[in-house]
């Protein structure tokens, strides 16, 4: 939880869309939703960065895949893809996000929520952790 309140600056506000506030209760916020979660990847791409000199707007795509419990504890799996829009400042050394706002492209649903058993994709293919790493 201290690792992600570190990249906001204390005075920060983060709009999710179905959150928006201060960063500080954002990460609040999400961290108990912790329970419902049962996994989740997300993937930064494309980052487009508009330099100032103790400031930055920053746009970064996103792709979260997630395995959620539902209310009733059956598994979903939604999918989201977007970008997330930063105004990030420089105080002293150090840059952290002073706003974030959320834009989502797209989402989807899969309600089957299947799992990936050993050998679904073939024999020959690793999933997990490398054996070899």
């Amino acid at each position: 939880m201290e690792c992600l309140r570190s990249v906001y600056w204390p005075d920060a506000t983060d709009d999710h869309g179905v959150f928006s506030g201060s960063a500080t209760a954002f990460v609040d916020w999400i961290v108990s939703l912790r329970p419902s979660r049962l996994r989740s990847a997300h993937q930064l791409a494309n980052m487009l960065i508009r330099l100032e000199p103790r400031a930055a707007r920053v746009e970064t795509y996103f792709l979260a895949l997630l395995r959620l419990r539902g209310p009733h504890g059956e598994p979903y799996d939604p999918s989201l893809a977007g970008r997330y829009l930063d105004r990030m400042e420089k105080r002293g050394d150090e840059w952290r996000i002073k706003t974030r706002v959320v834009v989502f492209d797209w989402s989807r649903q899969f309600e089957d929520a299947r799992e990936w058993l050993p050998n679904a994709i073939g024999p020959s293919v690793a999933t997990g952790p490398h054996p070899r790493a």
